[in-house]
């Protein structure tokens, strides 16, 4: 008797149903349902296959079994994760051989010394792992492995000690853990049972994925089943459809790819602590939208603290296109909801994170996903430009981890299944990063176009723009503190954020003394943001002592941790240098008088930190060279 009519003939007499004319065929990657050839039609609502509760493998069913009796002297169940019980329960069922109530269902399934059998990466040798080497599921392979792996030898390390279990090996377990990934249902399809991990139902398993299938899953209180809302003809394939799933879903998870699939994204996360830090905020800021705005995938204000999500995504939609160019493909990006709007919560530095706290911040505050597909950002704020920058920078990063790796595959052309499908899979990744990124980078580029303007101040305008005695004084002030006053190399030795500081202390001497030039478009927009910085961080303290955040404003998420103690030291060196420029320099706008303290350059370097904004360098730079250190004159009066 074969495979399949062994299974057929166990199923049907422990109350299974399937359909007279639905029979059983094979591949290479496993068995699968199909009508048969003799049928003329197969009409829609036609139930296919309908499996009893009491065929199905979870965790409740594997709660007598003597495996977990050595696991778990004593008793209790719950102390295992449940996806991990039902896994060493299929291992032991796999292991009775026919003395297995499931062991013609088994039979149906890919078997663990079939290592040809399954396409999931985490059976990739390595020929086939070149193929992902640098993406998302490369990288999530190698943490999947590390996993199933610690699961197994905590499971052996007890299974060892006991006579009968000797046979347990990885194999048998990657195998166990790979069906129950590959094949199983959600608990949610076994209603009433108190199940909430993976389930395998047998019959309804063998059906393969198709994005474009039509059919009805019924999970009733005693059975599974699965109908077509499709008519189907003799010799047709009866499919699934698992919902719009990604590639990389799919191949993580089944073992295949769908060319051109429109559900495929690009993989984002934040981590756990970012997380909770989300949570955290969105918590504290819960209430009322402000301002009326409704709740939707493009809004950036959902104040619901259980949208706060680890895992995020970016993908490309189709344009709807007029009827002159409906021949040509285009797409837009599209992050997941709520993304931008946790991101930039994420980047807030201290200034923004407390006003947007007590409500002073507009209800434009943040970038929506509209905003970052325009031509410029309608009312840009410093955290609205610092959300565009990093997720520039993120994408760019992720891209080159990517292409890092192009020389490996140089000349080569997929050789079996698994390299096709982890060539889709690449190509799809690298497509949808160079599409977001030629948005992205547009969208920056109109911004920087007319940076002064937008509120964008680069190393070079300090040096040559702005107040002449301020650009005359700082140049001769920057030649003693880093030996040069030239912007490349001034970059070049990481002078950046001491270049800026002090340019904000001659800046603060200049407005004390109402000398700031305000005719010119960067004077008006130095007067703004002096009177704003006045407002939101305060007046410099006049000792040391007094200094550390009395604001309780200070730098958060900008990358660069402010310690009053250790940066009192970087402080004084701006101090030696401004002392040994005013010797060669007396009538330098520098000169003391009480005007220029330690405490007066620690407070301009808080404020650089805190409100400044890197920017990508750009796409083919030479990877040594660092990202553009910049400020952003906010001024509170930008976004609408």
């Amino acid at each position: 008797m074969t495979v399949g009519n062994r299974h057929r003939e166990w199923f049907k007499a422990n109350g299974g149903y399937i359909h007279p004319s639905v029979g059983l065929s094979s591949s290479p990657s496993g068995h699968f349902l199909l009508v048969l050839p003799d049928c003329d039609t197969f009409d829609a609502g036609t139930t296919v296959v309908s499996c009893p509760h009491t065929l199905t493998i979870s965790s409740v069913k594997a709660r007598d079994s003597p495996i977990l009796s050595k696991l778990i002297p004593d008793g209790n169940v719950d102390s295992i994760d449940p996806t991990v019980i039902t896994r060493l329960f299929l291992v032991e069922q796999y292991l009775l051989g026919n003395k297995s109530f499931w062991w013609p269902y088994l039979q149906t399934l890919p078997q663990p010394d079939d290592k040809h059998a399954f396409n999931t990466p985490l059976w990739y040798d390595d020929d086939d792992f070149v193929w992902l080497q640098g993406t998302n599921l490369g990288k999530a392979t190698v943490t999947r492995r590390a996993e199933w792996k610690r699961e197994f030898d905590e499971a052996t390390a007890v299974l060892h000690q006991f006579s009968g279990h000797c046979s347990w090996t990885w194999q048998t377990y990657l195998w166990s853990a790979t069906i129950t990934s590959s094949r199983s249902f959600p608990g949610s399809a076994l209603p009433n049972k108190g199940i909430d991990s993976a389930v395998l139902i047998p019959g309804l398993d063998l059906l393969n994925h198709s994005p474009s299938a039509k059919v009805v899953w019924d999970w009733g209180r005693n059975d599974c089943t699965i109908r077509v809302d499709e008519s189907l003809t003799g010799g047709s394939e009866i499919f699934n459809n698992y919902g719009p799933k990604g590639n990389e879903e799919l191949l993580m998870g089944y073992g295949f790819c769908i060319p051109n699939n429109m559900a495929d994204t690009f993989g984002l996360g934040f981590s756990k602590a970012v997380s909770r830090h989300i949570q955290a905020t969105k918590s504290a800021r819960s209430g009322p939208p402000r301002g009326g705005e409704s709740h939707n995938e493009d809004n950036m204000l959902s104040n619901d603290p259980s949208q706060v999500a680890e895992q995020h995504w970016v993908r490309l939609k189709p344009l709807i296109l007029l009827e002159d160019k409906a021949n040509e493909r285009q797409f837009q990006h599209q992050f997941s909801p709520y993304f931008l709007e946790q991101f930039s919560i994420a980047l807030e530095n201290k200034r923004e994170h407390v006003q947007h706290n007590t409500g002073s911040l507009p209800v434009a505050y943040g970038i929506s996903q509209t905003e970052v597909q325009c031509t410029a950002v309608t009312g840009l704020s410093r955290n609205r430009f610092h959300v565009l920058n990093a997720l520039i920078m993120l994408l760019e990063r992720s891209r080159t981890e990517i292409r890092q790796h192009d020389a490996l595959l140089l000349g080569r052309k997929p050789a079996n299944r698994r390299q096709q499908d982890a060539a889709i899979y690449r190509s799809h990744q690298l497509t949808i990063l160079d599409g977001t990124l030629a948005e992205l980078n547009y969208t920056l580029n109109i911004i920087m176009g007319d940076e002064i303007f937008n509120g964008v101040v680069r190393l070079e305008h300090i040096l040559t723009l702005g107040p002449k005695l301020l650009v005359k004084d700082l140049r001769s002030l920057l030649h003693v503190a880093l030996g040069t006053r030239d912007a490349k190399k001034i970059k070049e030795r990481r002078g950046d954020e001491c270049a800026f500081a002090l340019w904000l202390c001659g800046l603060w001497i200049l407005h004390r003394a109402g000398d700031v030039n305000d005719e010119t478009a960067l004077g008006s927009r130095l007067v703004s943001w002096l009177d704003f910085l006045d407002q939101t961080y305060g007046l410099p303290s006049p000792t040391l002592d007094e200094h550390p955040t009395n604001s309780g404003l200070g730098p958060l998420n900008n990358g660069m941790a402010f310690d009053p103690a250790s940066d009192s030291v970087v402080a004084a060196s701006y101090m030696e240098a401004i002392d040994a420029t005013v010797e060669k320099h007396p009538r330098s706008l520098f000169k003391s008088k009480g005007n220029v303290t330690v405490p007066l350059l620690l407070w301009c370097l808080e404020v650089v930190r805190d409100e400044g904004v890197r920017i990508p360098q750009p796409s083919g730079t030479a990877i040594e060279q660092e990202d553009e250190y910049t400020l952003f004159l906010e001024n509170g009066t930008q976004m609408p």
